[in-house]
């Protein structure tokens, strides 16, 4: 398979979905009161930097608009 920018994009949206996910289910167990979650501090922190890399042009994006305004 050819590896292209949308290939690479598409890999870390898959990976940053896939850890949010993981984290949602350790903490839906505490809630559910089945089991105490099982969180390692550095697997959450990577899991929030994944995501702020993979949104950060979206941000920027917003960012610019909300400073801006629409451009004509």
């Amino acid at each position: 398979m050819e590896i292209t920018q949308t290939n690479i994009e598409n890999r870390k949206e898959y990976d940053s979905l896939k850890c949010i996910h993981g984290l949602k289910n350790e903490l839906r167990k505490n809630r559910n009161g089945t089991k105490q979650p099982n969180i390692d501090m550095d697997d959450t922190i990577s899991c929030v930097i994944q995501l702020a890399v993979y949104l950060r042009p979206l941000i920027t994006r917003l960012a610019l608009l909300l400073c801006n305004g629409p451009r004509h």
